[in-house]
Protein backbone atom coordinates (compact mmCIF):
# COMPACT_ATOMS: atom_id res chain seq x y z
CA UNK A 1 0.00 0.00 0.00
CA UNK A 2 2.81 2.70 1.15
CA UNK A 3 4.64 1.72 -2.79
CA UNK A 4 1.25 2.77 -4.23
CA UNK A 5 1.02 6.14 -2.31
CA UNK A 6 4.73 6.40 -2.99
CA UNK A 7 3.96 6.15 -6.88
CA UNK A 8 1.02 8.41 -7.01
CA UNK A 9 2.86 11.17 -4.97
CA UNK A 10 5.55 10.83 -7.47
CA UNK A 11 3.59 11.12 -10.48
CA UNK A 12 1.72 14.31 -9.14
CA UNK A 13 4.97 15.65 -8.02
CA UNK A 14 6.51 14.62 -12.10
CA UNK A 15 3.22 16.12 -13.49
CA UNK A 16 2.69 19.29 -11.43
CA UNK A 17 6.15 20.51 -11.46
CA UNK A 18 6.78 19.14 -14.92
CA UNK A 19 8.92 21.80 -17.56
CA UNK A 20 9.61 19.33 -20.29
CA UNK A 21 7.78 19.88 -23.74
CA UNK A 22 7.04 16.35 -24.27
CA UNK A 23 5.37 15.62 -21.09
CA UNK A 24 3.52 19.08 -20.82
CA UNK A 25 2.44 18.56 -24.41
CA UNK A 26 1.27 14.98 -23.23
CA UNK A 27 -1.12 16.94 -21.02
CA UNK A 28 -2.37 19.33 -23.35
CA UNK A 29 -3.40 16.28 -25.62
CA UNK A 30 -4.67 14.11 -22.23
CA UNK A 31 -6.80 17.44 -21.29
CA UNK A 32 -7.69 17.81 -25.43
CA UNK A 33 -9.32 14.57 -25.74
CA UNK A 34 -11.32 14.60 -22.41
CA UNK A 35 -12.53 18.17 -23.74
CA UNK A 36 -13.52 16.10 -26.69
CA UNK A 37 -15.66 13.61 -25.11
CA UNK A 38 -17.39 16.28 -23.05
CA UNK A 39 -17.94 17.96 -25.69
CA UNK A 40 -19.44 15.28 -27.96
CA UNK A 41 -21.37 14.15 -24.66
CA UNK A 42 -23.18 17.78 -24.72
CA UNK A 43 -24.01 17.25 -28.82
CA UNK A 44 -25.55 14.04 -28.13
CA UNK A 45 -28.06 15.64 -25.86
CA UNK A 46 -28.60 18.75 -28.91
CA UNK A 47 -29.64 15.80 -31.42
CA UNK A 48 -31.32 13.68 -28.77
CA UNK A 49 -33.73 17.06 -28.28
CA UNK A 50 -34.31 17.88 -32.21
CA UNK A 51 -35.11 13.62 -32.24
CA UNK A 52 -38.83 14.84 -32.38
CA UNK A 53 -40.72 18.09 -32.70
CA UNK A 54 -42.29 19.43 -29.16
CA UNK A 55 -39.70 20.21 -26.86
CA UNK A 56 -39.50 16.23 -25.57
CA UNK A 57 -36.39 17.20 -23.11
CA UNK A 58 -36.27 20.82 -22.34
CA UNK A 59 -40.53 20.82 -21.92
CA UNK A 60 -39.73 18.27 -19.26
CA UNK A 61 -37.20 19.96 -17.39
CA UNK A 62 -39.58 23.07 -17.52
CA UNK A 63 -36.60 25.20 -19.40
CA UNK A 64 -36.08 26.00 -22.73
CA UNK A 65 -32.90 27.83 -22.69
CA UNK A 66 -31.38 24.76 -21.59
CA UNK A 67 -31.35 23.32 -25.07
CA UNK A 68 -29.04 26.91 -25.96
CA UNK A 69 -27.10 26.01 -23.29
CA UNK A 70 -25.88 22.80 -24.59
CA UNK A 71 -25.52 24.50 -27.63
CA UNK A 72 -23.06 27.11 -25.85
CA UNK A 73 -21.50 24.97 -23.57
CA UNK A 74 -20.98 22.57 -26.92
CA UNK A 75 -19.49 25.36 -29.34
CA UNK A 76 -16.79 26.94 -26.22
CA UNK A 77 -15.46 23.33 -25.29
CA UNK A 78 -15.03 22.07 -28.90
CA UNK A 79 -13.06 25.23 -29.96
CA UNK A 80 -11.15 26.00 -26.86
CA UNK A 81 -10.66 22.78 -24.69
CA UNK A 82 -10.48 20.17 -27.42
CA UNK A 83 -8.86 21.26 -31.04
CA UNK A 84 -7.08 24.25 -29.51
CA UNK A 85 -5.07 22.42 -26.85
CA UNK A 86 -4.18 19.13 -29.13
CA UNK A 87 -3.68 20.60 -32.20
CA UNK A 88 -1.45 23.68 -30.40
CA UNK A 89 -0.91 22.36 -27.14
CA UNK A 90 -0.40 18.67 -27.73
CA UNK A 91 1.57 18.51 -31.43
CA UNK A 92 3.21 22.02 -30.48
CA UNK A 93 4.85 21.21 -27.90
CA UNK A 94 6.16 18.03 -28.62
CA UNK A 95 6.92 18.10 -32.47
CA UNK A 96 8.23 21.94 -32.50
CA UNK A 97 11.33 21.83 -30.61
CA UNK A 98 12.09 18.29 -32.19
CA UNK A 99 11.59 19.87 -35.53
CA UNK A 100 13.73 22.93 -35.02
CA UNK A 101 16.84 20.91 -33.68
CA UNK A 102 16.31 22.32 -29.82
CA UNK A 103 16.60 20.53 -26.55
CA UNK A 104 13.86 22.11 -25.16
CA UNK A 105 10.99 25.56 -25.66
CA UNK A 106 12.45 28.85 -25.45
CA UNK A 107 10.57 29.40 -22.01
CA UNK A 108 9.86 25.81 -20.16
CA UNK A 109 8.50 27.60 -17.10
CA UNK A 110 6.09 29.95 -18.58
CA UNK A 111 4.97 26.50 -20.86
CA UNK A 112 4.00 24.79 -17.69
CA UNK A 113 1.68 27.65 -16.17
CA UNK A 114 0.75 27.77 -19.91
CA UNK A 115 -1.18 24.55 -19.28
CA UNK A 116 -2.10 25.09 -15.67
CA UNK A 117 -3.86 28.07 -16.85
CA UNK A 118 -5.81 26.11 -19.35
CA UNK A 119 -6.44 23.06 -16.94
CA UNK A 120 -8.01 25.51 -14.58
CA UNK A 121 -10.18 27.61 -17.12
CA UNK A 122 -11.19 24.44 -18.01
CA UNK A 123 -12.36 23.31 -14.60
CA UNK A 124 -13.97 26.28 -13.77
CA UNK A 125 -16.03 26.43 -17.48
CA UNK A 126 -17.22 22.81 -16.94
CA UNK A 127 -18.45 24.30 -12.91
CA UNK A 128 -20.27 26.65 -15.32
CA UNK A 129 -21.59 24.76 -17.39
CA UNK A 130 -22.91 21.42 -15.17
CA UNK A 131 -22.79 23.10 -11.80
CA UNK A 132 -24.38 25.92 -11.60
CA UNK A 133 -28.32 26.67 -11.37
CA UNK A 134 -29.30 28.78 -14.23
CA UNK A 135 -27.59 27.43 -18.32
CA UNK A 136 -25.23 29.79 -20.00
CA UNK A 137 -28.21 30.53 -22.94
CA UNK A 138 -26.23 32.83 -25.01
CA UNK A 139 -24.60 31.16 -27.00
CA UNK A 140 -20.74 29.92 -27.47
CA UNK A 141 -20.09 34.31 -29.01
CA UNK A 142 -22.50 35.36 -25.95
CA UNK A 143 -23.79 38.05 -27.84
CA UNK A 144 -25.77 40.85 -25.62
CA UNK A 145 -28.05 41.42 -24.96
CA UNK A 146 -28.90 37.26 -24.31
CA UNK A 147 -25.63 37.69 -22.08
CA UNK A 148 -26.19 40.78 -20.47
CA UNK A 149 -30.08 41.35 -19.83
CA UNK A 150 -31.41 37.81 -20.28
CA UNK A 151 -33.24 36.66 -17.31
CA UNK A 152 -32.28 33.13 -18.39
CA UNK A 153 -28.26 34.23 -18.80
CA UNK A 154 -28.28 36.36 -15.34
CA UNK A 155 -26.52 33.74 -12.81
CA UNK A 156 -22.93 33.25 -11.47
CA UNK A 157 -22.74 30.77 -14.75
CA UNK A 158 -22.11 33.44 -17.00
CA UNK A 159 -19.73 35.33 -15.37
CA UNK A 160 -17.55 32.44 -14.86
CA UNK A 161 -17.71 31.50 -18.39
CA UNK A 162 -16.44 35.26 -19.45
CA UNK A 163 -13.68 34.66 -16.73
CA UNK A 164 -12.91 31.44 -17.76
CA UNK A 165 -12.42 33.28 -21.81
CA UNK A 166 -10.01 35.27 -20.10
CA UNK A 167 -7.91 32.36 -18.30
CA UNK A 168 -7.98 30.99 -21.02
CA UNK A 169 -6.89 33.66 -23.03
CA UNK A 170 -4.13 33.71 -20.28
CA UNK A 171 -2.71 30.33 -21.38
CA UNK A 172 -3.15 30.86 -25.38
CA UNK A 173 -0.99 33.90 -24.98
CA UNK A 174 1.67 32.76 -22.93
CA UNK A 175 2.20 29.36 -25.28
CA UNK A 176 2.22 32.00 -28.25
CA UNK A 177 4.97 34.18 -27.16
CA UNK A 178 6.76 30.80 -26.23
CA UNK A 179 6.45 29.31 -29.76
CA UNK A 180 7.50 32.37 -31.34
CA UNK A 181 10.41 33.18 -29.07
CA UNK A 182 11.54 29.57 -29.89
CA UNK A 183 10.86 29.78 -33.81
CA UNK A 184 13.35 32.97 -33.49
CA UNK A 185 16.14 31.92 -31.06
CA UNK A 186 16.28 28.00 -30.89
CA UNK A 187 16.84 26.79 -34.53
CA UNK A 188 19.68 24.94 -35.01
CA UNK A 189 22.94 26.22 -36.85
CA UNK A 190 22.04 26.63 -40.27
CA UNK A 191 18.09 26.31 -40.31
CA UNK A 192 16.86 29.31 -41.99
CA UNK A 193 12.73 30.05 -41.70
CA UNK A 194 12.60 28.94 -45.20
CA UNK A 195 13.91 25.87 -44.82
CA UNK A 196 11.97 25.27 -41.67
CA UNK A 197 9.18 22.79 -41.26
CA UNK A 198 5.32 23.48 -42.93
CA UNK A 199 4.32 22.94 -38.90
CA UNK A 200 6.58 25.38 -37.87
CA UNK A 201 5.42 28.13 -40.00
CA UNK A 202 1.68 27.07 -39.10
CA UNK A 203 2.37 27.22 -35.48
CA UNK A 204 4.35 30.61 -36.07
CA UNK A 205 1.46 31.97 -38.20
CA UNK A 206 -1.41 30.68 -35.59
CA UNK A 207 0.38 32.49 -32.98
CA UNK A 208 0.91 35.89 -34.38
CA UNK A 209 -2.68 35.36 -34.76
CA UNK A 210 -3.29 34.87 -31.34
CA UNK A 211 -1.10 37.62 -30.18
CA UNK A 212 -2.95 40.16 -32.23
CA UNK A 213 -6.62 38.77 -32.00
CA UNK A 214 -6.31 37.67 -27.66
CA UNK A 215 -6.34 41.47 -26.46
CA UNK A 216 -9.40 42.40 -28.48
CA UNK A 217 -11.51 39.08 -26.97
CA UNK A 218 -10.34 40.51 -23.61
CA UNK A 219 -11.73 43.85 -24.29
CA UNK A 220 -14.73 42.77 -25.47
CA UNK A 221 -15.72 40.08 -22.94
CA UNK A 222 -14.40 42.81 -20.29
CA UNK A 223 -16.85 44.96 -21.56
CA UNK A 224 -20.10 41.96 -20.83
CA UNK A 225 -18.34 41.49 -17.38
CA UNK A 226 -18.68 45.64 -16.48
CA UNK A 227 -22.47 45.97 -17.98
CA UNK A 228 -23.18 42.74 -16.28
CA UNK A 229 -21.69 44.25 -12.79
CA UNK A 230 -20.89 47.60 -12.56
CA UNK A 231 -23.81 49.11 -14.83
CA UNK A 232 -21.47 50.37 -17.41
CA UNK A 233 -24.28 50.10 -20.53
CA UNK A 234 -21.32 49.40 -23.33
CA UNK A 235 -23.47 47.21 -25.04
CA UNK A 236 -26.94 48.42 -23.90
CA UNK A 237 -28.82 49.41 -26.60
CA UNK A 238 -31.77 51.13 -24.79
CA UNK A 239 -29.22 52.88 -22.19
CA UNK A 240 -27.05 54.37 -25.30
CA UNK A 241 -24.59 51.55 -25.98
CA UNK A 242 -23.89 49.11 -28.80
CA UNK A 243 -24.38 46.01 -29.17
CA UNK A 244 -22.98 45.70 -32.50
CA UNK A 245 -19.51 46.82 -31.08
CA UNK A 246 -19.44 43.83 -29.23
CA UNK A 247 -19.91 41.69 -32.77
CA UNK A 248 -17.00 43.95 -34.38
CA UNK A 249 -14.99 43.16 -31.26
CA UNK A 250 -15.46 39.75 -31.31
CA UNK A 251 -15.75 38.92 -34.64
CA UNK A 252 -12.02 40.68 -34.94
CA UNK A 253 -10.96 37.83 -32.68
CA UNK A 254 -13.46 35.25 -34.18
CA UNK A 255 -12.34 35.39 -37.36
CA UNK A 256 -8.55 34.77 -36.44
CA UNK A 257 -9.60 32.01 -34.36
CA UNK A 258 -10.94 30.27 -37.18
CA UNK A 259 -7.57 30.00 -38.72
CA UNK A 260 -6.26 29.20 -35.53
CA UNK A 261 -8.13 26.06 -35.56
CA UNK A 262 -7.03 25.20 -39.07
CA UNK A 263 -3.61 26.43 -39.63
CA UNK A 264 -1.91 23.71 -37.13
CA UNK A 265 -4.26 21.42 -39.41
CA UNK A 266 -2.79 22.45 -42.17
CA UNK A 267 0.62 22.04 -40.59
CA UNK A 268 0.17 18.70 -39.80
CA UNK A 269 -1.50 17.32 -43.08
CA UNK A 270 1.67 19.35 -44.92
CA UNK A 271 4.49 17.02 -42.77
CA UNK A 272 2.01 13.34 -42.99
CA UNK A 273 1.64 14.11 -46.76
CA UNK A 274 5.25 14.91 -47.73
CA UNK A 275 6.13 11.63 -45.43
CA UNK A 276 3.46 9.63 -46.70
CA UNK A 277 4.30 10.44 -50.14
CA UNK A 278 8.20 10.26 -49.89
CA UNK A 279 8.89 13.77 -51.32
CA UNK A 280 8.77 17.02 -50.68
CA UNK A 281 5.90 18.80 -50.29
CA UNK A 282 4.54 20.38 -54.25
CA UNK A 283 5.41 24.40 -53.86
CA UNK A 284 6.52 24.19 -50.46
CA UNK A 285 7.79 27.30 -50.65
CA UNK A 286 4.25 29.02 -52.12
CA UNK A 287 2.28 27.20 -49.42
CA UNK A 288 4.57 29.04 -46.59
CA UNK A 289 3.17 32.45 -48.13
CA UNK A 290 -0.33 31.10 -48.81
CA UNK A 291 -0.08 30.24 -45.05
CA UNK A 292 1.10 33.84 -44.51
CA UNK A 293 -1.39 35.54 -46.72
CA UNK A 294 -4.18 33.76 -44.57
CA UNK A 295 -2.97 34.85 -41.59
CA UNK A 296 -3.03 38.54 -42.61
CA UNK A 297 -6.22 38.76 -44.79
CA UNK A 298 -7.86 36.95 -41.78
CA UNK A 299 -7.63 39.58 -39.96
CA UNK A 300 -9.81 42.15 -42.60
CA UNK A 301 -12.60 40.12 -43.17
CA UNK A 302 -14.33 39.84 -39.36
CA UNK A 303 -17.72 41.33 -40.47
CA UNK A 304 -18.65 39.02 -42.97
CA UNK A 305 -19.89 37.08 -39.68
CA UNK A 306 -22.44 39.93 -39.20
CA UNK A 307 -23.30 41.15 -42.60
CA UNK A 308 -26.75 41.76 -41.12
CA UNK A 309 -26.67 44.12 -38.93
CA UNK A 310 -27.12 46.77 -40.83
CA UNK A 311 -23.73 47.74 -42.65
CA UNK A 312 -23.45 50.03 -45.40
CA UNK A 313 -23.54 48.84 -49.47
CA UNK A 314 -19.59 49.77 -49.63
CA UNK A 315 -18.55 47.87 -46.84
CA UNK A 316 -20.87 44.71 -47.68
CA UNK A 317 -19.52 44.47 -51.01
CA UNK A 318 -15.55 45.36 -49.39
CA UNK A 319 -16.34 42.10 -46.97
CA UNK A 320 -17.32 39.92 -49.37
CA UNK A 321 -15.06 40.49 -51.52
CA UNK A 322 -11.93 40.06 -49.10
CA UNK A 323 -14.00 36.78 -48.15
CA UNK A 324 -13.48 35.22 -51.63
CA UNK A 325 -10.26 36.59 -52.14
CA UNK A 326 -9.20 34.46 -48.64
CA UNK A 327 -10.28 31.11 -50.35
CA UNK A 328 -7.32 31.42 -53.23
CA UNK A 329 -4.32 30.61 -50.74
CA UNK A 330 -6.84 28.03 -49.18
CA UNK A 331 -7.69 26.56 -52.22
CA UNK A 332 -3.69 26.38 -52.96
CA UNK A 333 -3.00 24.12 -50.60
CA UNK A 334 -5.55 21.90 -51.21
CA UNK A 335 -4.09 21.38 -54.83
CA UNK A 336 -0.72 21.25 -53.46
CA UNK A 337 -2.22 18.24 -51.44
CA UNK A 338 -2.97 16.45 -53.99
CA UNK A 339 -0.35 17.11 -56.66
CA UNK A 340 1.96 15.84 -53.14
CA UNK A 341 -0.14 12.83 -52.98
CA UNK A 342 -0.60 11.82 -56.53
CA UNK A 343 2.70 12.35 -57.63
CA UNK A 344 4.31 10.27 -54.65
CA UNK A 345 4.41 6.83 -53.53
CA UNK A 346 1.67 6.98 -50.44
CA UNK A 347 -0.17 4.07 -49.10
CA UNK A 348 -3.48 3.95 -50.15
CA UNK A 349 -5.21 1.80 -47.31
CA UNK A 350 -3.97 2.74 -44.07
CA UNK A 351 -5.85 4.84 -41.43
CA UNK A 352 -3.85 7.79 -41.82
CA UNK A 353 -3.75 8.04 -45.75
CA UNK A 354 -8.02 7.35 -45.60
CA UNK A 355 -8.20 10.13 -42.89
CA UNK A 356 -6.65 12.49 -44.90
CA UNK A 357 -8.57 12.27 -48.07
CA UNK A 358 -11.87 12.44 -45.36
CA UNK A 359 -10.37 15.64 -44.69
CA UNK A 360 -9.61 16.73 -47.76
CA UNK A 361 -12.86 15.93 -49.18
CA UNK A 362 -14.90 17.74 -45.88
CA UNK A 363 -12.89 21.18 -46.19
CA UNK A 364 -12.73 21.31 -49.79
CA UNK A 365 -16.98 20.93 -49.91
CA UNK A 366 -17.19 23.06 -46.79
CA UNK A 367 -15.15 25.66 -48.58
CA UNK A 368 -17.61 25.83 -51.58
CA UNK A 369 -20.44 26.43 -49.59
CA UNK A 370 -18.55 28.95 -47.76
CA UNK A 371 -18.24 30.90 -51.38
CA UNK A 372 -22.00 30.55 -51.11
CA UNK A 373 -22.30 32.44 -47.66
CA UNK A 374 -19.64 35.03 -48.59
CA UNK A 375 -22.23 36.89 -50.55
CA UNK A 376 -23.78 39.45 -48.65
CA UNK A 377 -27.22 39.15 -50.69
CA UNK A 378 -27.16 35.33 -50.17
CA UNK A 379 -26.09 35.81 -46.24
CA UNK A 380 -28.93 38.34 -45.71
CA UNK A 381 -30.88 35.41 -46.15
CA UNK A 382 -29.16 32.20 -44.99
CA UNK A 383 -28.17 33.78 -41.63
CA UNK A 384 -29.11 32.33 -38.62
CA UNK A 385 -30.59 28.96 -40.29
CA UNK A 386 -29.14 25.69 -40.45
CA UNK A 387 -27.02 26.14 -43.81
CA UNK A 388 -24.54 28.52 -41.71
CA UNK A 389 -24.28 25.49 -39.00
CA UNK A 390 -23.53 22.76 -42.08
CA UNK A 391 -21.33 25.09 -43.10
CA UNK A 392 -19.06 25.91 -40.46
CA UNK A 393 -19.10 22.59 -38.97
CA UNK A 394 -18.05 20.52 -42.61
CA UNK A 395 -15.23 22.70 -43.23
CA UNK A 396 -13.81 23.55 -39.57
CA UNK A 397 -15.00 21.33 -37.18
CA UNK A 398 -14.81 18.41 -39.62
CA UNK A 399 -11.68 19.44 -41.27
CA UNK A 400 -10.01 20.04 -37.54
CA UNK A 401 -11.31 16.30 -36.36
CA UNK A 402 -10.06 14.43 -39.56
CA UNK A 403 -6.82 16.35 -39.14
CA UNK A 404 -6.26 15.53 -35.49
CA UNK A 405 -7.49 11.88 -36.56
CA UNK A 406 -4.74 11.78 -39.36
CA UNK A 407 -2.06 12.97 -37.10
CA UNK A 408 -3.57 10.57 -34.74
CA UNK A 409 -2.71 7.55 -36.64
CA UNK A 410 0.26 8.75 -38.31
CA UNK A 411 2.02 9.68 -35.23
CA UNK A 412 0.76 7.14 -32.47
CA UNK A 413 3.54 4.71 -33.33
CA UNK A 414 6.25 7.64 -33.47
CA UNK A 415 5.55 9.63 -30.39
CA UNK A 416 3.80 6.34 -28.38
CA UNK A 417 5.67 3.59 -29.18
CA UNK A 418 2.83 1.51 -29.89
CA UNK A 419 0.88 -0.30 -32.68
CA UNK A 420 -2.28 0.98 -34.88
CA UNK A 421 -4.85 -1.56 -35.35
CA UNK A 422 -5.28 -0.81 -38.95
CA UNK A 423 -8.74 -2.77 -39.06
CA UNK A 424 -10.49 -0.90 -35.97
CA UNK A 425 -8.91 2.27 -37.76
CA UNK A 426 -10.56 1.74 -41.11
CA UNK A 427 -13.60 1.14 -39.35
CA UNK A 428 -13.43 3.68 -36.93
CA UNK A 429 -12.48 6.77 -40.31
CA UNK A 430 -15.33 5.25 -42.16
CA UNK A 431 -18.05 5.44 -39.52
CA UNK A 432 -16.71 9.18 -38.93
CA UNK A 433 -17.48 10.38 -42.24
CA UNK A 434 -20.77 8.65 -42.99
CA UNK A 435 -22.07 9.44 -39.54
CA UNK A 436 -20.92 13.05 -40.68
CA UNK A 437 -22.33 13.07 -43.80
CA UNK A 438 -25.51 12.19 -42.24
CA UNK A 439 -25.62 14.53 -39.51
CA UNK A 440 -24.83 17.69 -41.88
CA UNK A 441 -25.35 17.29 -45.08
CA UNK A 442 -29.06 17.25 -44.31
CA UNK A 443 -28.71 20.81 -42.57
CA UNK A 444 -27.83 22.16 -46.31
CA UNK A 445 -31.50 21.61 -47.15
CA UNK A 446 -32.80 22.56 -44.30
CA UNK A 447 -31.36 25.80 -44.11
CA UNK A 448 -32.28 26.50 -47.32
CA UNK A 449 -35.72 25.92 -47.01
CA UNK A 450 -35.62 28.33 -43.88
CA UNK A 451 -35.02 26.13 -40.77
CA UNK A 452 -33.61 28.44 -37.92
CA UNK A 453 -30.53 27.50 -35.53
CA UNK A 454 -30.99 27.62 -32.09
CA UNK A 455 -34.49 26.88 -31.88
CA UNK A 456 -35.30 23.09 -30.52
CA UNK A 457 -38.47 23.64 -32.00
CA UNK A 458 -39.42 23.04 -36.27
CA UNK A 459 -42.64 22.45 -38.24
CA UNK A 460 -43.22 18.45 -39.22
CA UNK A 461 -41.62 19.21 -42.46
CA UNK A 462 -38.02 19.08 -41.26
CA UNK A 463 -38.25 15.64 -39.56
CA UNK A 464 -36.47 13.51 -42.13
CA UNK A 465 -33.45 15.60 -42.05
CA UNK A 466 -33.43 15.46 -37.91
CA UNK A 467 -34.07 11.88 -38.35
CA UNK A 468 -31.14 11.36 -40.61
CA UNK A 469 -28.64 14.03 -38.29
CA UNK A 470 -29.81 11.69 -35.11
CA UNK A 471 -28.93 8.19 -36.88
CA UNK A 472 -25.13 9.69 -38.00
CA UNK A 473 -24.83 10.75 -34.30
CA UNK A 474 -25.15 7.18 -32.90
CA UNK A 475 -22.41 5.98 -36.23
CA UNK A 476 -20.25 8.93 -34.51
CA UNK A 477 -21.40 7.29 -31.05
CA UNK A 478 -20.14 3.97 -32.70
CA UNK A 479 -17.18 5.47 -34.03
CA UNK A 480 -15.81 7.17 -30.65
CA UNK A 481 -16.56 3.82 -29.31
CA UNK A 482 -14.59 1.80 -31.76
CA UNK A 483 -12.13 4.45 -30.98
CA UNK A 484 -11.26 4.62 -27.76
CA UNK A 485 -11.08 0.56 -27.75
CA UNK A 486 -8.55 0.63 -30.72
CA UNK A 487 -6.34 3.20 -28.56
CA UNK A 488 -6.79 0.80 -25.01
CA UNK A 489 -6.05 -2.17 -27.33
CA UNK A 490 -3.06 -0.21 -28.99
CA UNK A 491 -1.97 0.43 -25.16
CA UNK A 492 -2.38 -2.73 -23.92
CA UNK A 493 0.28 -6.22 -24.01
CA UNK A 494 -2.68 -7.29 -26.63
CA UNK A 495 -0.77 -4.92 -28.90
CA UNK A 496 2.07 -7.05 -28.95
CA UNK A 497 0.03 -10.36 -28.81
CA UNK A 498 -2.17 -12.35 -31.02
CA UNK A 499 -3.79 -8.80 -31.77
CA UNK A 500 -0.95 -7.70 -33.91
Amino acid sequence: MLFYVNLLQYLLYRYVTTTGHKLIGVLYGYSGYIGGLLGFFFSMWIRIELSFPGLPIVRKMKDVSLYNHWISVHGIIMLFLFVMPVAIGFYGNYLMPLLLGASELSMPRMNGVSYWFLFVGGIMFLMAGLLVDKPLASGWTMYPPLSTRDPGSSSISTDMAIFTMHILGFSSGLGSFNYLATAKNMRHKGLSMLGAPMFVWAIIVTSVLLVGALPVLGVAVTGLLLDRNMCTCIYDGILGGDPVLYQHLFWYFGHPEVYVIILPIFGLISTIVSTLAHKDLFGREGMIYCLSAIGVVGFFVWAHHMLTVGLDVDSRAYFSAATAVISIPTAVKVFSYTATWCSGRAPRGSSASWSFWCFLSMFTIGGFSGLVLSSASLDLILHDTYFVVAHFHTVLSLGAVFGLMTAHYFYQQLLLGVSVFESLGLYQVSLTLIGAILVFYPMHWSGLAGMSRRVPEYSDYFMSSTWMGTSGTLLLLTAVVILLRAMCLSWSSLSYGSWH
